[in-house]
């Protein structure tokens, strides 16, 4: 049923927002900014980082919300969720999600100035086609 993959889409949307959060900024940033690691960073960009940290908060916060835990899952089963939260507790992380939408965007416009190498090569993708979407759900 359609509401029940909207719920499935959003959890795995709170996945790609900590997921994100986690390797461009904690994982990929240092290096691209000449330091060890992102407690080395902090010392210059802490705002940047303080960011990163609330961003992979907010993704947590969702995964936690609709899967029981901001890791591994525990509360999804074949055709859906052992028990479905309630509207207030969704209504409850409108703000977060309002403010990590402008912190994604902010991502993007710090990752844009950053010296990525020219890479071309060609793929066989052989996983989930979508025409209209990012396939994860099917395809």
């Amino acid at each position: 049923p359609e509401p029940l993959r909207r719920l499935r889409r959003l959890l795995y949307c709170g996945e790609w927002i900590q997921s994100h959060a986690l390797h461009v900024y904690m994982l990929h940033a240092p290096d691209f900014l000449g330091y060890e690691s992102v407690l080395h960073m902090a010392k210059d960009f802490r705002p940047l980082v303080e960011e990163a940290l609330q961003l992979k908060k907010t993704g947590n916060a969702l995964m936690e919300l609709l899967g029981g835990r901001a890791i591994h899952p525990i509360n999804v089963t074949v055709g859906g969720f052992y028990k479905i939260p309630p509207v207030s507790a969704f209504r409850a992380l409108g703000d977060s999600l309002k403010w990590a939408r402008d912190a994604a965007v902010r991502m993007v416009q710090v990752v844009s100035d950053f010296p990525f190498p020219q890479l071309e090569r060609d793929y066989e993708f052989v996983a989930l086609h979508h025409p209209d979407e990012y396939a994860i759900l099917d395809g």
